[in-house]
C-alpha cells in the first residue's frame, strides 16, 4: 500500500494504492496475500512513535483489515532476539505482498485470451504520424523479421526506455512536462529461514526506510531485502547493482541484524525507477503516476505497481475521452482457487505441488492439468506449460521470470531438480 507514503502527506497515493491492493487480493488470489509487518520508529529517524502509531492505525482502517497472524509475528520477534535486534518501538500492522513476476504474466496471457494481440521479444523500432495515425515499426527478435503496424494511438509506458520511446517516435518533449528522473534500486536475496512477516526499519538518514521481507515463494524459503534509492543520470531497462548500493544495505543489515549481515545474498538484483520531476534527491519526488497527454499520445511516469490498473484506467479515460466502468475482474487460473494455507510440506514433491498451485492457481479446471506422480514430471510439465501457453523462448523466461526459482539457493533441493532438467529443453 506504501505506508512510507503517509509520512510524506501524500495521503491520496495511499488510499488509492490501498483500494488497489484489496481488489488484488480478489482478482488474482494465488498470486497475493496479506502479512504482518512490524515498523519501528526511532527517535530522530522516523516521526515520533505516538505519530507512527496513529498513522498506522489510520492505515488499517482505509481498508477494514483482517485480523494479524500473531503467531507470525511471534515468529519474527523470535528471529529478532536472537540476532540481538533491540526491541523497542515495534508497531504492528499489516500489508499486502504479490508475486510481481507471475501476475505480470499472468495479465498479459488474460489480456490474449479476452483478444488482445500480445507479442514477446518485439522490439519498437520506431514510429511516424502519417495522416493521423501511426506507423510503427516493430521487429520480432525471435524471428529476425520487421512489422509496420497502424495505430490511432500510441501508449508509451515502456519504463526506463521512456525517453527513448519518446525519440524514436519523432517526437520532442513539451516544454510544459516535468523533467524525467531516474533512479535504481537494489535487493538482496538471503537463504536464511524468515516467517511470513515483513520488517520496515529505518535507513541511515530521516525518512528512509528499508525492508526484510519473506520472498513470495512457494517453498517458503529465503528472505528478500531493500531497497535503495539512488538517482543517475540516464534509464536502463537492465541496470546492474553497484558495490557501493550492495554495501549500503549491507551496512544495515550488520547495524540491525547482524547474524544476517554475516551471511552473502544467493541473488542480486536492481530495478529502475522512472519519476516525475528533477532538482532534488528522489526518494522525496512523487510516486503518484504522471499522466501525459498530445493529441494521439500518451507516456506516463512514475505510478507504483500497486496501482497499475487504476492507472491503466486513467490513460485510457483521458486518452478516448470517455468513462471506464472498471469490474474487479478476476484472473482465470484463480477461479475456485481456495486461500488455504499448507504449513507443513514433507517431501519434495508435495512441495512442488503445492509450488505449481500458488503459481498457476487452480491448473487442473480445465486449462491443464500437470502430472504429479513424480517431481520430474511435474517440473517437465510445468516447464513445457509456460513454453506452450505464456510465451517463454529461453531458460530464463521460464525459470526466473516465470516460476520464480531463481529467488531461492542454488544449494536448496528444488533448485538442483530445476537445473538437472534443463539441458532436455535448452542446450
Amino acid at each position: 500500500g506504501g505506508v512510507r507514503y503517509l509520512e510524506q502527506g501524500n495521503v491520496k497515493l495511499v488510499y488509492e494504492a490501498l483500494k488497489e491492493r484489496q481488489a488484488q487480493y480478489s482478482i488474482a488470489p494465488h498470486l497475493s496475500r496479506e502479512i504482518p509487518f512490524l515498523f519501528r520508529a526511532v527517535k530522530g529517524k522516523t516521526a515520533p512513535a505516538f505519530l507512527v502509531r496513529l498513522g498506522l492505525f489510520a492505515y488499517e482502517l482505509f481498508t477494514n483489515s483482517r485480523k494479524l497472524k500473531d503467531s507470525k509475528i511471534k515468529k519474527l520477534k523470535k528471529i529478532l532476539l536472537d540476532t540481538g535486534f533491540k526491541n523497542k518501538n515495534l508497531i504492528q500492522y499489516h500489508d499486502g505482498q504479490v508475486n510481481d513476476v507471475r501476475l505480470c504474466i499472468e495479465i498479459a496471457m488474460e489480456a490474449k485470451s479476452l483478444g488482445a494481440k500480445v507479442f514477446n521479444y518485439m522490439q519498437f523500432n520506431s514510429a511516424k504520424l502519417v495522416d493521423d495515425k501511426w506507423e510503427i515499426e516493430t521487429e520480432d527478435l525471435i524471428q529476425n523479421k520487421k512489422y509496420i503496424v497502424s495505430a490511432e494511438h500510441l501508449i508509451n509506458v515502456s519504463g526506463a526506455s521512456v525517453l527513448d520511446v519518446h525519440k524514436r517516435a519523432n517526437l520532442k518533449w513539451s516544454e510544459s512536462w516535468p523533467a524525467v528522473t531516474f533512479s535504481t534500486g537494489v535487493h538482496l536475496y538471503f537463504d536464511y529461514k524468515w516467517p511470513e512477516a515483513g520488517l520496515i526499519l529505518p535507513a541511515e538518514k530521516k525518512g528512509r526506510y528499508y525492508f526484510v521481507l519473506p520472498t513470495f515463494s512457494p517453498y517458503k524459503s529465503g528472505v528478500l531485502v531493500g531497497t535503495t534509492d539512488t538517482k543517475v543520470e540516464n534509464g536502463t531497462c537492465y541496470p546492474e547493482p553497484t558495490e557501493g548500493e550492495v554495501n549500503q544495505i549491507m551496512s544495515l543489515l550488520k547495524r540491525d541484524l547482524p547474524q544476517l549481515g554475516e551471511l552473502k545474498p544467493h541473488k542480486i538484483i536492481s530495478g529502475m525507477r522512472v519519476l516525475a520531476g528533477g532538482g532534488q534527491s528522489s526518494h522525496k519526488l512523487d510516486r503518484k503516476e504522471k499522466i501525459l497527454l498530445e493529441k494521439n499520445y500518451v507516456t506516463i511516469l512514475s505510478g507504483k505497481y500497486t496501482t497499475a490498473r487504476a492507472s491503466a484506467k486513467k490513460i485510457l479515460e483521458q486518452l478516448l475521452d470517455i468513462k471506464i466502468s472498471v469490474n474487479d475482474l478476476v484472473l482465470s487460473n484463480s477461479k475456485g482457487y481456495s486461500t488455504l494455507e499448507v504449513e507443513s510440506l514433507g517431501s519434495d514433491l508435495e512441495l512442488e505441488k503445492q509450488a505449481a498451485r500458488l503459481r498457476f492457481g487452480e491448473i487442473g479446471s480445465g486449462k491443464k492439468k500437470f502430472n504429479i506422480s513424480n517431481l520430474e514430471n511435474l517440473i517437465s510439465d510445468q516447464i513445457q506449460y509456460c513454453l506452450d501457453n505464456e510465451d517463454a523462448f529461453f531458460w530464463e523466461d521460464i525459470f526466473d521470470r516465470r516460476l520464480n526459482v531463481d529467488c531461492i539457493s542454488n544449494e536448496h533441493k528444488i533448485h538442483k531438480a530445476y537445473s538437472s532438467i534443463k539441458a532436455s529443453y535448452f542446450k
